[in-house]
């Protein structure tokens, strides 16, 4: 029998279920600027996905997530510009590696 569990919320593919928890924490501004950047957001997920980025980013999220549940506004800024530097940095190597997957305009 299969298990009806599926994959964590936030590594999922489909858009629906992948902001899920931003959406339940009644943060619509928040809801907003990631809705926005949907697009961008899931290029980067598919290029740099790895099991070992998808641990980093689930534990990323939960900060981010617990820090917003608290209503702690320093502490959710600093996870999220953590996450946010961590992913950039990932990025950065990325193009080290594989500059032909960008393209200048």
């Amino acid at each position: 029998m299969q298990s009806t569990r599926g994959p964590p919320r936030l590594l999922c593919p489909r858009p629906e279920i992948s902001y899920t928890p931003v959406e339940g924490l009644n943060l619509p501004r928040v809801a907003a600027v990631i809705n926005a950047s949907r697009a961008n957001i899931d290029r980067v997920r598919r290029l740099l996905s790895s099991p070992r980025r998808h641990a980093v980013t689930l534990a990323e999220h939960r900060n981010i997530s617990q820090s917003l549940e608290a209503h702690d506004a320093h502490a959710a800024r600093h996870a999220m510009e953590a996450h946010l530097e961590a992913v950039m940095e990932e990025l950065r190597c990325f193009l080290a590696e594989h500059s032909d997957v960008f393209v200048d305009t």
